[in-house]
């Protein structure tokens, strides 16, 4: 195969990946809107029972202004199709850029995502034991269960996500040692 056609096959492999990370940001962005509106839902539902000003409407509050704030964040770093025609894949530079922002985005979800929901839930789950009166060695129970389910649960997102910027990283590091692309 000659240098032209193995130039040629690379870039029709960089846009389809390109293409991939397109349509996978936005099924990402789509997966969080719905995510985040059951949670919006349910926290609604929850604050509406709270007594104003407790921990438990706090906590609430908490996980709606986050939830809000996720599905900005996520929308905001979509990328979209009108992409390719403002930067042809032969700008392959900026794609090499745009890939590493998905990365560390991916890379920040404990700060960005995880944190404010924790703070949210740990406030919610702090107040209900409180408020239905639970005591004792059941409420420390039903508190530690919670946690650990909560813990868990942000371990996966945490875990899943750096998986996912790790993939991207190793694509990253591939463009640029790949003698056939004309990266800038």
């Amino acid at each position: 195969m000659s240098a032209s056609n193995k130039r040629a096959e690379s870039e029709l492999t960089f846009e389809k990946s390109i293409r991939e990370l397109i349509r996978g940001t936005i099924q990402r962005a789509r997966t969080e809107t719905m995510g985040c509106s059951c949670v919006a839902i349910a926290f609604t539902a929850i604050i509406l029972q709270s007594d104003s000003g407790s921990l438990e409407f706090y906590g609430c509050l908490v996980v709606l202004m986050a939830v809000a704030f996720i599905v900005s964040v996520v929308w905001s770093f979509t990328l979209r199709d009108k992409l390719l025609d403002a930067h042809p894949i032969a700008e392959q530079s900026f794609w090499i850029e745009t890939i590493q922002k998905q990365s560390r985005l991916l890379r920040l979800v404990p700060v960005w995502y995880c944190g404010p929901l924790f703070l949210g839930m740990v406030l919610c789950l702090y107040s209900s034991p409180l408020k239905t009166g639970m005591n004792g060695l059941f409420r420390a129970a039903v508190m530690t269960g919670a946690a650990i389910a909560m813990a868990t649960c942000f371990a996966w997102i945490v875990w899943s996500n750096r998986q996912a910027a790790t993939q991207l990283d190793t694509y990253v590091d591939h463009l640029n040692q790949d003698p056939n692309t004309s990266v800038g």
